[in-house]
């Protein structure tokens, strides 16, 4: 059975999405410091090195 209005995405677009967010992520956090990505900043906010493992998880 196959799922109605479900849109498949080839494998190249995929890689070229994941590469577009990845360079957005790292063009964000340019401003930051080495320092800056381990430390979690507050209670509620996670470490921006947490973020962005946890964002290319995503995609795999």
């Amino acid at each position: 059975m196959q799922a109605i209005g479900v849109q498949t995405e080839s494998p190249e677009s995929l890689l070229a999405y994941y590469q577009r967010v990845r360079r957005d992520t790292e063009k964000l956090c340019e401003p930051l410091e080495i320092e800056d990505y381990i430390p979690q900043p507050v209670v509620d906010v996670s470490p921006p090195k947490w973020n962005i493992a946890h964002t290319t998880w995503f995609f795999e």
